[in-house]
């Protein structure tokens, strides 16, 4: 059985709060080490998502805004992207 990701954040996005178009993004890039387990994951409408890969949303203004969430790795996870998201834009 799946685990329904939307439900984290109640069906909305983490940074402006729409209900539209609702996805999950990856806090840590799978393609840096980041699971697919739900502390990983936070809910976004498509355009914040896709500006947060376009690099016109910063991540950690993203983690910065949202309330913490109980099963979610906060100091961890903000204290990585602060050390590597200037990396990420010039990979």
């Amino acid at each position: 059985m799946s685990y329904n990701y939307f439900e984290l954040d109640n069906h909305r996005c983490r940074y402006c709060g729409s209900y539209d178009s609702i996805e999950t993004h990856h806090v840590i890039y799978r393609s840096r080490g980041g699971d697919e387990s739900k502390e990983n994951k936070i809910t976004l409408c498509h355009i914040c998502h896709m500006a947060i890969h376009a690099h016109t949303l910063s991540i950690v203004k993203v983690l910065e805004r949202i309330e913490k969430r109980k099963d979610f790795r906060w100091n961890e996870v903000l204290e990585y992207w602060r050390n590597n998201e200037s990396k990420d834009y010039n990979s």
